[in-house]
Parts: C-alpha cells; sequence; structure tokens
C-alpha cells in the first residue's frame, strides 16, 4: 500500500507540475523531446523565428491575439505530438478577456430618408428624357424640310416644258401656218404613227419654222422625240439639273435651259433631237456598249 501511494503521490505532483507550466513552456519542451530547433518549428508552421520565440516565452504581445494566436498553439502542438485541447484551455486563462464591441443604440434615431435625393434624381432623369425627345423631334423635321432635289427637278423641269410649249405656241408666225392646213401651231415634231400593227418607223423630225425672237439671247431649246422608252438628263450653264426624266416611247419633250447645256440620253439610236430648230446627229456621241450619249450644246 505504501508504494501504490508513492506512486500516485508522484503522479499527482508531476501533474501538479505540469499545470503551473505555461503553454509556452509545455510546447517547447515537447519541442526539445522531438528534438527539433526554433528554426525548424519556423519552417514547418511557415512562422518567423521571432513569432515561434514569442510563443514559447508566452510574449503574445509580440503575437496576433485571438483567433490566429489560438491557431499558432494548435498547429504547433500537432506539429510536437501534444493534445491541443488542455493548452487552448490554459491559453484562454492567461489570455486577457476581449473587448466587447457593443454597437450603438439606432432605435427611435431620426435618419434622413432618401427618398427626397431619388425623387430628385428621377425628376432630373425624367427632363433629361424630354429634352432628347425634343431634340431627336427637330432634328426629324429638320430632315422632312430638305427638300428632295429629284423631286424639286422633276416639278421645274414640268414647269418650264409647260411654259416654253405656251409661249411657242402663242409665239409662232401666223404666216407659217396654212389656213386650210388645221394642224395645231404646238406640233413642232413629227408624230409617230403605227399602222396595221407594223413595227414603229425611225420618227421623222421636222424643223417648224418659228419667229426669230422665239429663242432668247443666251438660252437653247431641246426637242425630243422618242421612238423607244429613253432616259434623259440635262444640265443648264450653271451646272444646275434642269430635267431628268424616262420618257415612254411615242412621247415627246421641249426643254428651255441657259446655254451651254449639257446632254445625256440613254437608248440615243431611237431618240431624235432637235436643237434650236437644227436636228443634232447624236451618232458621234454615243459609246457603242450602253448606246448612251453625252454632248454639249453651245
Amino acid at each position: 500500500m505504501d508504494a501504490t501511494d508513492n506512486n500516485d503521490n508522484g503522479v499527482a505532483e508531476t501533474a501538479a507540475a505540469e499545470t503551473q507550466q505555461s503553454v509556452g513552456q509545455l510546447l517547447q519542451a515537447a519541442r526539445l523531446v522531438r528534438g527539433l530547433g526554433v528554426e525548424d518549428v519556423a519552417r514547418h508552421l511557415r512562422l518567423s523565428v521571432r513569432q515561434v520565440t514569442a510563443l514559447e516565452e508566452d510574449d503574445y504581445a509580440k503575437l496576433s491575439g485571438g483567433t490566429f494566436l489560438r491557431g499558432f498553439v494548435r498547429n504547433y502542438a500537432k506539429l510536437v505530438q501534444l493534445d491541443a485541447t488542455p493548452l487552448l484551455l490554459l491559453l484562454q486563462q492567461v489570455l486577457p478577456p476581449a473587448h466587447q464591441v457593443i454597437a450603438p443604440r439606432t432605435e427611435g434615431i431620426p435618419f434622413p430618408s432618401d427618398q427626397k435625393s431619388v425623387g430628385r434624381s428621377l425628376i432630373i432623369a425624367g427632363v433629361v428624357v424630354v429634352a432628347l425627345l425634343f431634340l431627336i423631334y427637330e432634328i426629324y423635321q429638320g430632315n422632312e424640310t430638305v427638300p428632295q432635289p429629284a423631286v424639286q427637278v422633276a416639278t421645274k423641269a414640268e414647269a418650264e416644258n409647260e411654259l416654253a410649249v405656251a409661249q411657242a405656241q402663242s409665239e409662232l408666225s401666223p404666216t407659217t401656218l396654212s389656213d386650210a392646213d388645221p394642224a395645231p401651231p404646238a406640233q413642232e415634231i413629227a408624230p409617230i404613227q403605227q399602222r396595221n400593227n407594223s413595227p414603229l418607223p425611225q420618227p421623222q423630225v421636222v424643223a417648224v419654222a418659228t419667229a426669230p425672237d422665239l429663242v432668247n439671247k443666251g438660252e437653247g431649246v431641246l426637242r425630243f422625240a422618242f421612238a423607244q422608252e429613253s432616259w434623259v438628263e440635262v444640265n443648264d450653264g450653271a451646272g444646275r439639273m434642269i430635267f431628268s426624266q424616262l420618257n415612254p416611247a411615242g412621247s415627246e419633250q421641249v426643254i428651255r435651259g441657259k446655254m451651254p447645256l449639257s446632254v445625256v440620253i440613254g437608248n440615243a439610236a431611237n431618240v431624235k433631237l432637235v436643237y434650236n430648230n437644227k436636228p443634232v446627229n447624236l451618232a458621234p456621241h454615243t459609246n457603242t456598249n450602253g448606246g448612251v450619249a453625252r454632248l454639249s450644246l453651245e
């Protein structure tokens, strides 16, 4: 019984001695038993030698507190094959209590609402959208008011054609027409006739005698007769397009403009042209590929 009591007392004294040791001392003792140096522990735990030394000396001020310090102790204990639970309990006893962060009370404290700023932002955005819509509308209206050149040219050419025909009718000399011939005085080019469903003959252009003042100074008169469908474009001496139109077969056109007149005629082989009562031969001005004649008349 005495031997047993002595053994029990020795174990109790050893346990008491262990409990009196600090966390750093226990870790250091286990490291020495394993034959490891401070550098070995630092390399395995990926810490600096200074951190391992501070941990063994229980100098916690040089180490990160809280969770990081507990992690260091746990990893160190695992490396030297110690149970980390008693060490962590001992560490909790020696560490100073953590400072409690008390959240300030927010109940009953009025804070400015963001509704006013949101409403102001919506108003500004609405004003910007309305301004953009107004700008787009003004641009669209401006584009609509821009005259289309093709439409203006066609309208102007038609008006000039009607004016030229009316002026030619009023200025024809009565002595050039026979009283017995009821042909209308505005007829300047013989009409194209088709008999018995035979092919249309080439138009015969007949120059009609007119008064000398029918052609104004600096102005030219073009008379077209179309045996087949043809496109004609005419620019005056100022470079303005005064006529541009696709003319059907069997039709005629009378065009006036300031000289020189630049003329482009499609399907020129089936078009007869009289300029200031003088027939114009289009063959020298017609290309061989597309049958388009380009010429300038002084």
